[in-house]
């Protein structure tokens, strides 16, 4: 039986900005999130592999506004995961760490006074390492590329003035990874498309100055 433990609402932000909560043309904004994944899959009265996956992230993003609330901008994303699998007296545990500059084009309109929706679209190049440790058998190191497109779409509700406080609900993306072996002329390459909603807590600030 797999049980897996997701910590919902992804990217919590706050942004400081002008009344009505819009952006102007000119204007920038700066800021960023950080968010947690955490996995974990048991087995009853089965013999079989037994996993934790827990993935940390944090995402800092420079904008330029645009005028009529459209922003476009740079960010730069750091992922590390640290994956465990027992299965008996054997023990395997693999940590991987990438870094993903990229850019992201956002739109916000508001409803009224106090709530809004927008919508951002992302774009990165992923570059990193991998390494493996198992029970029995020497370290493995591998290089890990890849590049990834989504988008999110998100509420936010005006508090006060110059205060709002927005959630992105879901992403749909898709991402190509690929994986190499110090040493070997392998290349393991895995194309994943996805839909989510609330399967990620992400935290963050932004700042319109």
């Amino acid at each position: 039986m797999k049980k897996a433990l997701t910590l919902g609402l992804l990217a919590l932000g706050f942004i400081f900005q002008q009344a009505n909560a819009q952006i102007g043309k000119g204007e920038k904004m700066i800021g960023g999130s950080v968010g947690f994944t955490s996995s974990k899959t048991e087995y009853k009265n089965l013999t079989a592999p037994e996993s934790t996956n827990n993935t940390f992230t944090i995402t800092p993003q420079l904008g330029f506004g645009l005028g009529n609330n459209w922003i476009v901008g740079l960010g730069v994303s750091y992922v590390s995961t640290k994956q465990e699998t027992t299965q008996g007296s054997s023990k395997a545990e693999t940590k991987t760490s990438a870094v993903s500059p990229g850019i992201f084009v956002r739109k916000f309109h508001q409803f009224g006074d106090k709530f809004g929706i927008y919508g951002q679209l992302d774009a990165e190049y992923a570059f990193g390492e991998q390494k493996t440790t198992q029970t029995g058998n020497p370290d493995s190191k591998s290089e890990i590329s890849g590049y990834g497109i989504s988008a999110s779409p998100g509420l936010f509700y005006k508090a006060s003035r110059k205060f709002v406080i927005e959630a992105t609900i879901g992403r749909l993306g898709y991402s190509s990874l690929t994986t190499k072996p110090d040493g070997s002329s392998i290349e393991v390459k895995n194309k994943q498309f996805t839909f989510a909603l609330t399967n990620d807590l992400s935290l963050g600030f932004k700042l319109i100055f």
